[in-house]
């Protein structure tokens, strides 16, 4: 028969100080603020549609990131018909992943 003793059974568990030391880490990672848009966005709104959390919005047909909200997918980046998006000088040379199993983007 199963032991059905309740519990917390973590044996290793990360001081408090330490996780919060990691939050404070990933979430400044997580921002933003790095990413620029080239001069051949169109404004087509790929961006905005696929965002999976809702965190990119079109003003003045540019795509601006809900810092709050945004995941740091990358999605954005790949999908982008134009290569148009960019962050900082790191993917500048990259090229872009699409998944060959989707076969239509909103």
């Amino acid at each position: 028969m199963a032991s059905k003793n309740q519990g917390d059974f973590v044996k290793r568990k990360l001081p408090k100080f330490a996780c919060d030391i990691f939050r404070k880490i990933s979430k400044s990672s997580r921002k933003t603020g790095h990413l620029h848009i080239d001069e051949k966005c169109s404004g087509c709104g790929l961006c905005k549609n696929n965002c999976p959390v809702d965190a990119i919005e079109l003003q003045m047909k540019k795509p601006v990131w809900i810092k709050n909200e945004c995941v740091m997918c990358l999605r954005y980046l790949h999908l982008c018909p134009n290569f148009a998006i960019q962050y900082d000088n790191r993917t500048k040379n990259h090229g872009q992943y699409l998944n060959p199993h989707i076969y239509s983007l909103d």
